[in-house]
């Protein structure tokens, strides 16, 4: 279970209802007290699910409960959702839509005021809380962004405004970038306005903000063998996830690394030119390990964040870790 009394670890198993027949999982995302679920369902159509997540009965000691269900309907007819990412700063679910690109990995990478798109996406603005003279809030329509009015045919990569639109309208900004970085196998966050692009060949590299001019640059190489499967911020520090025996050695289980995104851009800035960054070397001296159960098997592309607890999906559980209000 990792470092018990310094991260406080609580792992809570919580069924998932059963979904409809023909409805393939893809991804999940967890946000202001809901569940969202989304992928593909009968004859390649959009799913997209939000469950409340209740306290059971009432009772001490009675685990977590999902309860309540809601569906939407995307815009985009017949194209699924591939990825989902809840953004509590601009209170909106972001959606990834299956363009038919082999990638593997998460498409998207957030910073505090931007995040960097390897394809177009979609998005749900979640309404405010209303009034009990109001009623409730009407049930909403996933929207897709707008194009940018200075298209870029050679950039394969997209910066989006994390701020709140007010007119409900968010535009895709194009982003160039070096020939040799690419994102078949996802984008995972570093810290320090930088990104690992993982692909053929995986680099750390910094992220421009958006400009006609704007592009990735100043580009570190990283080991395929030191990637991580999946990666996100938690609260002030990012965590890693590792598949058994890539971190964990002898151990042999699934593994979360928590680390001071600080460490990591330190060891960056000394890196000569040309050279290999040692992720996983600085994730063994500098970061936090913890142990996944025995026997736990993880879906990668669900590991997310409220910005407090760390969540995936198993085949039949949903674990969370919850961290003691001393730390983080």
């Amino acid at each position: 279970m990792g470092a018990r009394d310094l991260w406080r670890e609580k792992w809570e198993r919580i069924p998932v209802p059963a979904l409809p027949e023909r409805v393939r999982l893809r991804a999940s995302a967890i946000g202001q007290g809901h569940l969202f679920l989304s992928g593909e369902g009968e004859g390649g159509a959009p799913f997209i699910r939000s469950y409340q997540i209740g306290t059971g009965s009432g009772e001490a000691g009675e685990p977590p409960a999902l309860t309540g269900e809601v569906d939407y309907f995307p815009e985009k007819g017949e194209i699924p959702v591939r990825r989902l990412l809840f953004d509590n700063m601009a209170r909106i679910l972001w959606m990834g839509y299956d363009s038919g690109r082999i990638e593997s990995g998460e498409p998207y990478l957030v910073l505090h005021d931007r995040i960097l798109w390897s394809d177009p996406a979609g998005y749900l603005p979640l309404p405010r809380e209303t009034s009990l003279d109001k009623g409730p809030p009407p049930l909403l329509t996933p929207k897709s962004l707008l194009k940018s009015k200075d298209p870029c045919f050679s950039c394969r990569f997209y910066l989006t405004s994390r701020k709140e639109p007010e007119s409900h309208s968010i535009v895709n900004d194009p982003v160039r970038s070096p020939l040799n970085v690419d994102s078949a196998l996802g984008l995972l966050p570093v810290g320090g306005g930088r990104g690992l692009f993982m692909g053929s060949r995986s680099y750390v590299c910094r992220v421009p903000h958006a400009s006609p001019e704007a592009r990735i640059s100043h580009c570190l190489a990283v080991s395929a063998k030191d990637l991580p499967v999946a990666g996100i911020w938690w609260g002030n520090s990012l965590a890693y996830l590792y598949p058994p025996g890539r971190f964990s050695g002898g151990a042999r289980r699934w593994t979360i690394v928590a680390v001071n995104p600080a460490m990591l851009v330190d060891k960056m800035t000394r890196v000569a030119p040309g050279r290999v960054f040692p992720f996983l070397k600085v994730l063994k001296t500098a970061g936090h390990p913890i142990f996944l159960p025995a026997g736990a098997r993880p879906r990668v592309q669900t590991f997310s964040t409220d910005g407090r607890c760390l969540v995936l999906l198993g085949r039949t559980h949903l674990y969370r870790l919850d961290v003691g209000s001393g730390n983080h």
